[in-house]
Parts: structure tokens; sequence; C-alpha cells
């Protein structure tokens, strides 16, 4: 390894020591992607140096044990709507008798998950090229779906409220959708200069929608009313002072892998779960789970 990277990596491994000494969530997750960064680094697979600097990134630490802890415990036939890869690879290492499909409008960024499948011998993940509007043809098909910060990207021909209507539909009775997805002290919209997901039609002010950041009222709103409030369950993960994510992120891009090596450490510091929506100071993540009744 050159030594900037050496240098990083280092670092990392300084950071994540420093994340299990003090109880941050997502090591497992951590662990696997550094190991499986190694096997990818040395079969010369793109994403095998990146996933030995950083396999899991910011607020996934919690997002990824909180999808894991809400998985059904028997096998069965499992959908991902466009979640970051590692918890697919994770899930389909360590769950090897389900069905996993990761459903994906993105024809390169599926074909890297297919590749990086094949190389770590997952079988049982399989790829999709589609949007969430497929699921309108396939009622009561799968046992679990999940979709970790997706659904707050979801606007234009159809929106978020359209989409979890799809997801539902799509399981079996007795079957569980887990949301992931950001929330802050109100409903917060944000645009940028460019389309970067590829899903957006410009607006009148040339600019695309990019996501939103929930309040409760807009959760209730948005993703539950649709459903007809719904057996659900709640949990919250979250910056411990106002604005530290949105510096954090400044200083992410400005500064690449230097910074988001020192991931753990970050979720460590400055991060933690609370019980309810009222108690955040500032942004966080909402995990949701819904579960349609036999």
């Amino acid at each position: 390894m050159p030594a900037e990277p050496l240098t990083l990596f280092l670092k990392a491994l300084e950071a994540v020591d420093y994340a299990r000494a003090h109880n941050a969530p997502g090591l497992a997750f951590d662990s696997f992607g550094r190991a499986l960064g190694r096997k990818l680094h040395l079969a010369n697979i793109r994403y095998g140096l990146s996933y030995l600097l950083t396999p899991v990134n910011i607020v996934r630490y919690w997002e990824f044990p909180f999808t894991w802890s809400h998985l059904p415990k028997e096998e069965g036939d499992f959908l991902d709507i466009s979640s970051p890869r590692m918890f697919d690879l994770f899930t389909a290492a360590h769950r090897p008798q389900s069905q996993i499909t990761v459903l994906n409008p993105d024809p390169r960024d599926l074909a890297e998950t297919q590749q990086i499948a094949q190389a770590a011998g997952l079988t049982n993940l399989t790829c999709r090229q589609d949007s969430v509007e497929s699921l309108a043809q396939s009622p009561n098909t799968y046992d679990c779906i999940w979709s970790i910060s997706v659904i707050e990207h979801i606007s234009g021909r159809y929106d978020d409220s359209q989409a979890i209507q799809w997801m539902y539909n799509a399981l079996k009775p007795g079957g569980r959708l887990i949301l992931t997805f950001p929330v802050d002290r109100e409903l917060i919209t944000e645009t940028r200069d460019k389309d970067y997901y590829g899903t957006q039609e410009p607006l009148p002010n040339g600019q695309y929608f990019f996501y939103r950041r929930y309040d409760l009222q807009a959760i209730k709103e948005r993703l539950l009313k649709p459903l007809n409030h719904p057996a659900h369950d709640m949990q919250f993960f979250g910056e411990t002072t106002r604005g530290r994510y949105l510096e954090y992120e400044s200083r992410w891009v400005a500064g690449g892998a230097s910074v988001t090596v020192e991931d753990p450490r970050e979720i460590a510091d400055h991060y933690r779960s609370y019980e309810k929506w009222e108690e955040m100071p500032g942004l966080g993540i909402c995990g949701l789970v819904i579960t349609k009744p036999f």
C-alpha cells in the first residue's frame, strides 16, 4: 500500500479502536467491510482501497445495525431499495439461506454491486435494474423490504408518499418494511445545482431536488398517513450539538478520505440515540419499522 493510503489506514484503525472503547454502534459492519476491502484490494477490484479506509460512512454506523436488528429471524425473500451496498453484502454473507434482491435504477452502481458480490462469493444476492415504481406490479411478494437513506431523495413523477405505498403493498402479509431517513427540527427540502442521481427534472429556478429532512409531522403525514397509520416502531439517532453534522459535511467535502477515516471516532464523540424526536437538538436519523398485518 502506498505511503499516503497506509497513513490513512493506520489513522482509520486508531479511530476504530477508539470507537470500540467508547461502545460506538455498527462496528461489526466496519470489521466486515475492511475484511472485504482487503480481499478486493488484493484482487485489484475497485472499492477495495475505499473499503479498507472507510467501509462505513458516518451515520451508517447506526443505520446498518438498526436495520439488521429488525430483519425477520426466519429466512426468506428480501428486497433492498437502492441502499448503500455494504448492508446488502453483510446481510447476504450472514443470511446465506435468504435470497436478497437489490433494486436500483442505476446500471453502473448495480454492475459494481454484482462484481463485488461475485468476488465475495455471495451467490444469494442478485441485482435488478428498475425503480421502486416497478413494485406496483409485485404485490405480496417479499418477506422484508429495506431502504436505507433513500426515500428522502424521491420526488418528481411520484414522491415519497407514493413510493412507501408501493413498498408496503409488495410485502407479504406479516412482512416488514424498514426505512431510515434524515430528520431535523423542521421539514427541510434541499436543492442542488445538478442532478446527482439522474432522476430529477430541473425546477423553475434551474436547481434540482436533492432531499428532504423530515420533522415528526412530516413523518406522520408523508409516510404513515398514506398507509392508514399502520403498526410501527420509530427510533432516533443524531448529533448531540446542533450543527455538528453540517460542519462535518463541509470538512468531508474539502478533505475527503482524510476526514472520513475518522468517522468511527466522530460517531462515538458527537452522536447518540434518542428515545423521542422531541429530544433531538438538531439533525439526525429516524429508523422506521412497519409491519404488514396477516
